[in-house]
């Protein structure tokens, strides 16, 4: 009998019962589902909106009402040639073992906000010709528009480097009615 020093799902059998190995030759290749590496293509043009240890969302359409959240762990130095993208690696808990070897999922990574920078819902920002105005609330029921300059965006949040300051209420749906 050879007892394996970790537990999880055999991936790989490389033996057959009763076949003679030699000291050190691999058996078996066991895997522990229970946190997995995500890795996700990140466009060139995205690169500079991650950072290690920033927070991601996983999503699959095998379960369309579940997300898992992780971490960006790592976020590799080169870029493919022919896809223009790098690939960032996402560390995420999977306790039910749902997320399998191989399955296509989507990772959103959050706005890499700093501390100080105000993030707000993409459809509170509305384009009006050059510029992009929030409309923030002036008086109880009475809104005004804003000129704000944008920062990185991901998702539904922008980040809002001018034009706001911190309790600014603004519009989120339905600014123009």
């Amino acid at each position: 009998d050879v007892l394996a020093q970790a537990g999880g799902v055999v991936t790989a059998r490389m033996v057959n019962p009763g076949q003679n190995v030699d000291v050190g030759e691999p058996m078996l290749t066991v895997a522990d589902r229970s946190r997995v590496w995500i890795i996700a293509d990140v466009f060139e043009a995205d690169l500079g909106q991650v950072r290690e240890g920033q927070q991601a969302r996983v999503t699959s359409e095998t379960f369309a009402t579940r997300s898992w959240t992780g971490r960006v762990a790592y976020l590799d130095p080169a870029i493919a040639r022919d896809t223009r993208t790098a690939q960032a690696r996402v560390e995420a808990e999977n306790p039910d073992e749902a997320l399998r070897f191989g399955m296509f999922v989507t990772v959103e990574l959050g706005v890499a906000a700093g501390a100080s920078d105000l993030v707000v819902p993409r459809a509170a920002v509305q384009s009006l010709g050059p510029v992009d105005v929030v409309f923030v609330e002036q008086a109880s029921g009475q809104f005004g528009e804003r000129v704000v300059l944008l920062g990185a965006a991901t998702g539904d949040s922008v980040v809002v480097t001018s034009g706001l300051a911190p309790g600014d209420r603004v519009v989120t749906s339905g600014s123009f009615a």
